[in-house]
């Protein structure tokens, strides 16, 4: 088996029945598709169900509820233990149809690398394209960190543990395909890093070699009203408990534990200088409350800084 692909959702008939076509439509045939249906109340397990009977390759794997992390460990778990190589897709995205190709091609040139990734452009709710270039540039926007200052990364150059570092630079999981042995070497995804267990998985996998970049659309990224990643206070929490599990890992290297520092101290710096902004913006509209309030955050990001720790 060359790829596997693993697709955990929760009441997600709306839109994965698109994501699975477009896992059936790949130009390279040698892949398999796990879906995990994580404890569903709606209609989805009978979607599921047919899809399975479509297409040998698709399997349906049913669990209790136990959230996404839980629901991507059992994927990755029921997969071919002779898979290459891996892709954790979200239930709402629709991959390109070259998508496995492009990347699996990459990560074949390079032997060291443990995974490349691609770009993406945003869909809406029904699926056409919206907002053309804005989120193929967020892509491209990668940083690294030199002597403890943010420099950009150039566009074909891969993302180091440097890079990775910094408050987590890839914006979803299905952009991203995994050399499948070193996502089994880092263990299983941590439900408490959830909604940013991928940030931590990219962590445990960079510790061992670099993240290729591909400048192509691999992916739709699908934005809508029930988007977990909107919530960005839950997100903001969620990173502050990654940095903190990854500054305290057994598993760093010297180098590795000095440059998450660093990399927490810039990303401290970066909101604080965001949250004075927006303080000085609302004091200007006369917003005295919306001011307070910034300060507030930005008090709090300077005590981080100052201690080097969430």
């Amino acid at each position: 088996m060359k790829a596997s692909v693993v697709v955990p959702t929760y009441n997600g008939r709306r839109f994965v029945g698109e994501t699975i076509a477009s896992v059936r439509a790949q130009t390279m045939p040698d892949w398999e598709l796990v879906v995990v249906d994580d404890g569903s109340t709606d209609a989805t397990l009978d979607l599921l169900a047919e899809a399975a009977a479509a297409d040998r390759r698709v399997r349906v794997l049913r669990q209790a509820n136990g959230g996404i992390a839980a629901a991507r460990t059992a994927g990755l778990a029921a997969t071919c233990s002779e898979s290459e190589f891996v892709l954790f897709l979200d239930h709402d995205d629709v991959l390109r149809p070259d998508a496995l190709a492009t990347l699996i091609g990459a990560l074949e040139a390079e032997p060291s690398a443990v995974a490349a990734q691609g770009i993406a452009s945003y869909i809406d709710g029904e699926g056409r394209l919206s907002r053309a270039g804005e989120c193929e540039q967020e892509c491209r926007s990668r940083g690294q960190l030199v002597g403890g200052r943010v420099r950009p990364l150039a566009p074909g150059q891969p993302a180091g543990f440097a890079t990775i570092a910094l408050w987590g630079c890839i914006m979803t999981m299905g952009l991203v395909v995994m050399r499948a042995r070193t996502v089994r070497q880092a263990g299983p995804f941590d439900g408490a890093m959830v909604p940013s267990d991928d940030w931590d998985m990219y962590l445990r996998i960079a510790r061992s070699g670099d993240i290729l970049f591909v400048d192509r659309v691999t992916l739709h990224y699908r934005r809508h009203e029930s988007n977990v990643s909107r919530n960005m206070h839950r997100v903001r929490a969620a990173q502050r408990r990654v940095m903190r599990k990854a500054l305290a890992s057994p598993e760093n290297s010297a180098e590795q534990a000095r440059t998450l520092s660093e990399a927490f101290r810039a990303s401290q710096r970066y909101f604080l200088a965001e949250k004075a902004g927006l303080a000085v913006g609302c004091l200007r509209r006369g917003d005295l409350a919306g001011a307070a309030r910034q300060t507030i955050y930005s008090v709090r990001h300077a005590a981080r800084y100052l201690r080097g720790r969430p």
